[in-house]
């Protein structure tokens, strides 16, 4: 198994959930941060979309890949501290 795989994501809901599709599957992980993402993904359609189970990330690669944009997923709502 890679450590990390490209996927589309589907949905980003307000309370933090993120869906994406791995190998035709359906994933569903949590991130405190969810605006974040979704501001990052309508800023930039063209992105790469990369995502590791093992390690719990989720990263979106600018169109140039010189840079990217990294959110920790969780498989379970979290609290967290304020920014």
């Amino acid at each position: 198994m890679k450590a990390a795989r490209l996927v589309e994501v589907t949905e980003i809901d307000d309370r933090g959930w993120i869906e994406f599709v791995l190998d035709g599957e359906v994933h569903r992980r949590w991130n405190h941060h969810p605006n974040r993402l979704r501001h990052v993904l309508d800023e930039h359609p063209d992105a790469l979309v990369e995502v590791s189970l093992r390690w719990h990330l989720l990263k979106v690669y600018r169109h140039d890949l010189q840079s990217a944009w990294v959110f920790n997923l969780g498989n379970a709502r979290s609290s967290c501290r304020s920014d």
